[in-house]
């Protein structure tokens, strides 16, 4: 009996040790990979809010643009209130033809329409107004995937509608 539990601990410090190690090793590597890369998009500095494009060159990696400050922490877009806002939506279901029936509040006969003059304002910063041009400038050359269930196709239905608000008709 004490050969085979000799054996065994030879084998374990032998095989299964140096396994153990290089397996966890190879994993936090891989964590450590995909950590850093994941991330990337939050360490880009992002286009301020523009009323009209310019043909200034988009920022690059690293850049800060003359409103932005070093110092300022990131803002917390969870934190804060849902505020009356006088202008209105950029659309509603009777101006984007994307809303199906079976969605649309204002075709079912809601009675009212004052849900559709609140806007969610951070308490620490300030969102900017949805401008299509910027967007379009900003995904140029790139693709956006929605994925999921009905969450996913009820954004893209509202991008798709608050892209035709400015364009007239959007073929996808």
């Amino acid at each position: 009996m004490v050969t085979i539990t000799n054996t065994f601990k030879e084998k374990l410090t032998k095989i299964f040790v140096p396994s153990i190690f290089y397996s966890l090793l190879l994993v936090a590597l891989f964590c450590l990979y995909f950590y850093f890369h994941s991330f990337a998009p939050f360490f880009t500095p992002i286009i301020p809010h523009q009323s009209s494009l310019s043909s200034s060159p988009p920022l690059r990696k690293g850049e800060l643009t003359k409103r932005e400050k070093p110092h300022e922490k990131p803002c917390d877009y969870f934190n804060g209130n849902w505020i009356n806002d006088k202008r209105g939506p950029l659309y509603n279901g009777t101006t984007c033809s994307e809303i199906k029936k079976s969605r649309n509040c204002i075709v079912n006969g809601r009675p009212d329409s004052n849900y559709l003059y609140w806007r969610w304002k951070p308490k620490e910063c300030d969102l900017p107004i949805f401008e299509p041009n910027t967007f379009l400038t900003l995904i140029n050359n790139m693709n956006i995937a929605f994925v999921g269930d009905s969450l996913a196709r009820n954004q893209i239905e509202s991008l798709v509608c608050l892209l035709s608000s400015h364009y007239k008709k959007l073929d996808l």
